[in-house]
């Protein structure tokens, strides 16, 4: 039995698809227990609470996390698998102490720099929150001392995970995110701390020690045995350095636009929570499609362009590109019409008001805005680092972080009660009646600014395409949009009747007239996208009919509107 799950979770997943799908699985049960996470932190604390104790939680991440992207995701994400492909191929030995090396300099850098920034930490949060009172600044400021641990942890662990990726090792990689979450539930609900927020952030560095755990066992049978090596100046460190440098950079600007939004929040009370938890929610496709695919492609990119295959490079992104489109354009739409279903089912509770409730829907319909583009751009940008050219994406990650907070500065501003744009935005997600709404400049000016990015990077990347591709994407694309736009009717016109049977004052009643309403339009979706021969329609409509029967009578048929295009290929969707 030990030897059949060591075989299990050691296999290498060859498949995109079948990776991406592995990994789409495992990032639905992660975001299934971050929900119960936030629904936890919700209920227990509330967002516009008198002691503000979640946007002190969410605050005091700032630090940790850009200490953690300047030193590490960048070179991981960027550098480190590309150089470590390239080395393994040639020599295996000088690729094993080559990662030896970065373990030893990673921890040994972060470790130093939390100290650092542990004695900086009273000078920077002044700076990350300016709205909080002098009390509120020394509790984010012990979240955050607290928090710098976990860094060290990620650190390791997201070199594990590349090494993971490297051999096509998903499994374990990807229980690691659920045990993340967990160790956050474990900690809001069991630790007993001074005060509040510091039990969620207790639970975060344990879930950060739970992450780099699982995924050790994974490495059983590659040949890497850690020995501590510490050569900084080594000629492939010299090489990954060179290569992460723009990646790194690019990471730290999207932190630096994440500290400015959280700056700017930090005048309304409750509004970093209200942001963050609508964030989450909205991010729950992106996860679950958009990243998982993007790192299921992305070894496949990589050595697609090692090995000058520009026509596999290509295959290989836009069939990725369709399917996370098939997946979360219609998911986008669903979460529009019932975000206020969502919110008040997940976090409606506890100490989570009412107030709370319309406020975090509004900013979760404006995040829906934004879903598709926030799901393209880690296979756009990974596309990128796979042809080793990490500057490109640095410069439209400079230009999207200044537009971001360009708007986010004028629309808060602007966002005044009693003022015009208060009452349009305002009305257009339902909250005109409250007295502040600032909150929503936020996400709509990140659903604005990361739809324009994705178009610049697709332009960008049409050299590496064949002729005439961009073109038939847009024809997909347009395709899922109107499915996608017919489902979301169906979805908003079946709310009314299917409200007559159900108690809509009970959680339970949301719940199931949601689930319904989402079902149906999710089901016509599926058979829109089915008439205009998606293979991944094609794959589900399959799938119902082997294991639903009586679905058959309205399910289509493969023979009679399955069909291809003229002139296409089976697995191509264009």
């Amino acid at each position: 039995m030990i030897d059949r799950l060591n075989t299990w979770v050691t296999k290498e997943t060859r498949s995109i698809t079948l990776a991406g799908l592995l990994l789409g699985v495992a990032a639905l049960a992660a975001k299934i227990v971050g929900l119960v996470r936030d629904n936890i932190l919700a209920s227990h604390y509330g967002a516009t609470a008198g002691d503000r104790t979640l946007d002190i939680y969410y605050a005091g991440f700032r630090v940790p996390d850009l200490l953690l992207n300047i030193l590490i995701l960048g070179a991981v994400s960027s550098a480190f698998l590309p150089v470590f492909t390239e080395r393994y191929a040639k020599d295996r030995e000088d690729a094993w102490r080559l990662t030896a090396n970065i373990l030893t300099l990673a921890a040994a850098a972060l470790a130093v720099l939390a100290g650092i920034f542990f004695i900086l930490t009273p000078y920077l949060m002044p700076v990350i929150a300016p709205g909080f009172t002098s009390e509120e600044l020394v509790r984010a400021e012990n979240v955050t001392r607290l928090l710098l641990i976990s860094p060290i942890l990620f650190g390791i662990s997201s070199i594990v995970s590349a090494l993971l990726h490297t051999f096509k090792r998903f499994v374990l990689y990807s229980l690691a995110p659920v045990l993340y979450n967990f160790g956050i539930i474990i900690g809001t609900l069991f630790f007993t701390v001074p005060e509040p927020e510091l039990a969620p952030a207790m639970g975060a560095v344990l879930g950060a020690l739970l992450h780099l755990l699982i995924q050790l066992p994974g490495l059983k049978g590659t040949g890497f045995r850690f020995r501590p090596i510490l050569t900084p100046i080594h000629e492939a460190i010299r090489e990954i350095g060179a290569l992460s440098l723009p990646r790194t950079a690019n990471l730290v600007v999207n932190q630096l636009q994440t500290i400015i939004l959280t700056a700017i929040a930090s005048g309304a009370v409750g509004a970093i929570a209200i942001f963050n938890l609508g964030m989450n929610l909205a991010f729950v496709p992106v996860g679950i499609f958009g990243i998982s695919f993007a790192t299921a492609a992305f070894p496949v990119l990589a050595h697609a362009w090692a090995e000058k295959n520009r026509e596999a490079f290509g295959h290989a992104l836009l069939r990725t590109i369709q399917e996370i489109l098939f997946f979360t354009l219609p998911a986008a739409v669903l979460f529009l019409v019932l975000r206020a279903h969502i919110v008040r089912v997940v976090l409606g509770q506890g100490l989570f008001s009412w107030e709370d409730t319309r406020l975090t829907a509004a900013a979760l319909g404006a995040f829906a805005v934004g879903v598709v583009a926030f799901a393209l751009l880690p296979l756009l940008v990974r596309a990128f680092f796979a042809q080793k050219n990490t500057t490109l994406p640095l410069l439209v990650a400079i230009g999207s972080t200044t537009g971001v907070t360009g708007i986010a500065f004028w629309l808060t501003s602007a966002l005044t009660p009693g003022g015009w744009w208060h009452g349009a935005l305002g009305g257009l997600f339902r909250v005109a009646d409250l007295p502040d709404i600032r909150v929503l400049a936020l996400p709509i000016a990140m659903s604005a600014i990361s739809t324009l990015e994705v178009l610049i990077l697709l332009l960008f990347l049409r050299r590496s395409l064949a002729h005439g591709v961009l073109a038939r994407l847009l024809v997909s694309t347009i395709r899922l949009s109107l499915a996608s736009a017919v489902a979301g009717v169906v979805t908003w016109a079946a709310l009314r009747p299917l409200a007559e049977g159900v108690e809509q004052e009970t959680g339970i009643g949301i719940l199931l007239q949601g689930t319904a309403a989402g079902a149906i339009g999710s089901f016509v979706f599926l058979l829109i996208a089915a008439a205009f021969a998606f293979p991944e329609a094609r794959r589900i409509v399959s799938f119902l009919r082997r294991r639903m029967p009586p679905l058959g009578v309205i399910l289509p048929h493969e023979s009679e509107h399955m069909h291809l295009p003229q002139g296409e290929e089976s697995e191509r969707p264009l």
